[in-house]
């Protein structure tokens, strides 16, 4: 049994993403060239670069529709808000406080409903663009809980309101900065973080950070929950968030913070959660993370360092895990039938924030690990990892409202971990359950599809469990010719122990090496010189990124918007 362990262990792949540094910018790529030609070699067939191919040029075509919105709307059309009756504002604001804010609470909401609700409206936004920007995004996050929004840019009320603070925002930036200016990139912020403003959230979110940081917010001496004081972390978990996903530096630096920590505690199931410290904590966390194993100041650190620094930081992750209610905790079942919608929203929040973490400290930890049951138990749980992930897309809520990476770039990446780990081990014992959650990924991916109306064929996704399915059962015929006596055990995904399975898979033609000695991987990816040392040029890829399909060389840059 222990050999068997050995083999499992040595025949996992790198998986899907590989992050490519390039002096001070990062470029995704999605199965790079030589890593496309070695699973033609394998699987017999080139259908995977067909795959990749179609699913970049969808992301591709997505970063282009910037150039499609429309032309920023006159100031006539600002200051009488669309002739829209005062009823329908009042229902958007109160569709933001109810689904919005008890997730990013940073809004005043009698002192904003005071001037929103107000005769004198029109005044106000004729004379305060920067709470004129604040009041349109806060329509089209309430609106999109209302009306509905929109996957696509301009296709919905929703965006017809976002439209219009965006047409402010290069006024945001050259004017003077007041807590109305941050307080509007906030909201814009989180309006951009869903699948409509792909081309845009990096932009949003930094730029708030700046001048939330211009104006001292990060070193504020008032109270807890101060209106200053939750606007910055709110952005410094969506700043902080993003940052790792896309590998970046934060622009938040969180030895320059000293602002108290605001509490907003929400009640779960009679027991109280504060999920803005949970956020702030997990967000510190990643902050870490990336500074500790990804940041170019860590270059050449011996092997040893990352396994220390990887086993502490899962333990603070566990510790993160644990201060949150059971109902609620990662790793624990959700059950719809005992929770509210919000609830079950920000409980699918904690459990991809806590499973994404963990994919990238144990993929990191697998590739520093030289013992052949230390890595065989790192395999096994990053496939649990993978498939929790999966098995949890029942409880997104597939709308236009739901983060990108709650409704996609988690998901993707566990889909793509499993679709890698199947090919590189089709007779292992629970590739049989594997497929049926590659399958269960597809149907989410489909749902999306479905949801968007076409807008985002993620029906593609079923093309991999495709190749995977065909594969396997290709696999599993030749072995039951080769070895007939076994055929009822390979009929059940399950390998046999004897030798023979053991040259089988020696002798089968790989797709990647093994970690057997962590020689250099096909892919670019020599992880350590004959010192033992990360190479200076080298960087470990990150999971779950926001923009996992970019061409190669494309950096991700939407400052020139």
């Amino acid at each position: 049994m222990r050999s068997v362990r050995r083999v499992r262990a040595c025949k996992i792949s790198v998986f899907s993403l590989t992050k490519i540094q390039t002096g001070s910018e990062y470029s995704l790529t999605f199965f790079p060239e030589a890593r496309l030609k070695e699973l033609a070699i394998r699987l017999g067939h080139d259908r995977v670069s067909h795959a990749r191919a179609k699913v970049t040029n969808i992301i591709g075509e997505r970063m282009k529709t910037i150039e499609r919105v429309p032309a920023p709307a006159p100031d006539s059309d600002r200051i009488r808000v669309f002739d829209i009756e005062k009823e329908y504002i009042a229902t958007c604001i109160q569709a933001y406080f109810e689904h919005v804010d008890p997730i990013h609470p940073f809004l005043d909401r009698r002192r904003f409903e005071s001037i929103a609700l107000s005769p004198n409206l029109s005044d106000k936004l004729a004379s305060d663009k920067s709470w004129s920007a604040l009041f349109y995004a806060v329509l089209a996050l309430g609106s999109q809980y209302h009306d509905g929004g929109s996957y696509e840019p301009t296709k919905s009320g929703s965006w017809r309101f976002f439209g219009t603070a965006l047409a402010i925002f290069p006024d945001l930036l050259i004017s003077r900065t007041t807590l109305n200016t941050v307080q509007a990139l906030t909201a814009m912020a989180i309006f951009a973080s869903n699948l409509s403003c792909l081309q845009i959230e990096y932009a949003m979110v930094s730029e708030g950070a700046k001048k939330a940081q211009t104006l001292g917010y990060n070193r504020s001496t008032a109270p807890g929950n101060d209106e200053r004081n939750r606007t910055f972390y709110v952005l410094y978990f969506l700043e902080k968030n993003m940052s790792f996903n896309i590998g970046r530096c934060s622009t938040i630096m969180d030895s320059d913070i000293s602002s108290a920590i605001p509490t907003q505690p929400l009640l779960c199931s009679g027991t109280s959660f504060d999920w803005t410290r949970a956020s702030i904590r997990i967000s510190r966390l990643l902050s870490r993370i990336y500074a500790s194993l990804f940041s170019v100041s860590v270059r050449g650190r011996p092997k040893a360092y990352y396994n220390t620094t990887i086993y502490n930081l899962k333990s603070e992750l566990g510790a993160w895990a644990k201060t949150i209610p059971m109902e609620l905790r990662p790793g624990q079942p959700i059950r719809p039938y005992t929770q509210t919608t919000q609830m079950i929203d920000i409980g699918i929040r904690l459990h991809y924030l806590y499973h994404g973490t963990m994919l990238h400290l144990d993929r990191t930890a697998l590739q520093m690990e030289d013992e052949s049951d230390a890595r065989s138990d790192l395999v096994d749980g990053i496939m649990r990892t993978a498939r929790t992930v999966l098995e949890l897309t029942k409880f997104i809520d597939m709308q236009p409202y739901t983060p990108i990476w709650v409704l996609a770039s988690v998901p993707l990446a566990a889909y793509l971990v499993l679709f890698d780990m199947v090919i590189d081990n089709p007779t292992h014992p629970k590739t049989t359950a594997n497929l049926a959650l590659l399958d269960v990924g597809c149907g989410h991916f489909s749902g999306l599809e479905y949801a968007s109306q076409g807008t985002l064929p993620g029906s593609i996704a079923s093309e991999f469990t495709q190749i995977a399915r065909t594969y396997v059962r290709a696999q599993n015929d030749s072995e039951k010719n080769s070895h007939p006596k076994s055929s009822a055990m390979y009929a059940e995904g399950v390998a046999p122990i004897e030798g023979p399975q053991e040259t089988t898979v020696a002798e089968a033609p790989s797709a990647f090496p093994s970690y057997a000695d962590l020689q250099p991987f096909p892919l670019g990816w020599n992880l350590r010189n004959d010192g033992g040392t990360m190479l200076d040029g080298e960087s470990l890829d990150l999971f779950g990124s926001y923009y996992p399909l970019w061409d190669e060389g494309a950096a991700y840059n939407t400052m020139n918007l």
